[in-house]
């Protein structure tokens, strides 16, 4: 094993329980708009739409702002609501910015690692619902910074995030940084793309049908102690 010096870490469904967080916010969403919907049927519709949509921004088809709205155009559109997608978006974000659900593991391990690592998270999220939900998180002490894609305009997969990380938490030997992530198609293969060892959070045992092959691969968090 590598002596590291900087851990990497992803955000959603790596340290924070995205899919728990999002499930609250869009429950909430659909409340407080009193639609009175199959909540199963809609989350499923929502997160295909969504999940596709942040597909693409790490393709560069694209962008944040487009994708923020896009999302709930196509949703609204596609159950006939007459309701307005900004006021959607607003409100979901706000609503998720509230969330601080952690991953299993995460307030385990994470005391683990400060001890010896510096911490920092590299999110391709939107700055507003990152920066709210760590500021309000149990894990904030642990944690010695953020890069957030939507603040420097550029996300994972692209090593130009990398580099700024690099730049500003003064890394300057890649082989002492390790990034873990959930996302082969973000985090992996940004960290690969950059030229620093990986780690794949693979929570839901899938297989990988990338080409992007991580330098570990661990199933829980937990596993961290053992790994590093």
């Amino acid at each position: 094993m590598k002596r590291y010096k900087f851990i990497f870490f992803d955000a959603d469904d790596t340290l924070f329980d995205f899919k728990k967080s999002e499930s609250y916010a869009f429950k909430k969403l659909l409340s407080k708009f009193g639609l009175d919907f199959n909540f199963d049927k809609c989350i499923k519709i929502y997160r295909n739409i969504s999940d596709k949509l942040w597909l693409d921004l790490e393709k560069h088809t694209i962008t944040l702002d487009e994708l923020k709205l896009l999302r709930f155009e196509l949703f609204a559109k596609e159950m006939k609501l007459n309701v307005d997608p900004i006021i959607l978006s607003k409100m979901y974000l706000n609503l998720l910015s509230e969330c601080t659900f952690l991953m299993p593991g995460t307030l385990d391990v994470l005391p683990y690692l400060k001890s010896k690592y510096k911490i920092i998270i590299i999110t391709n999220g939107i700055s507003k619902v990152q920066n709210n939900r760590l500021k309000n998180s149990e894990i904030k002490k642990y944690i010695d910074g953020m890069i957030v894609s939507e603040e420097v305009k550029v996300s994972k997969p692209n090593p130009e995030i990398f580099k700024y990380a690099f730049k500003k938490f003064k890394c300057y030997d890649k082989t002492s940084a390790l990034m873990i992530g959930d996302s082969l198609t973000s985090d992996i293969l940004g960290g690969i793309n950059s030229g620093i060892d990986t780690c794949w959070l693979n929570s839901n045992n899938s297989i990988n049908y990338t080409s992007s092959i991580p330098t570990y691969e661990i199933n829980t968090l937990i596993e961290l102690k053992n790994l590093l």
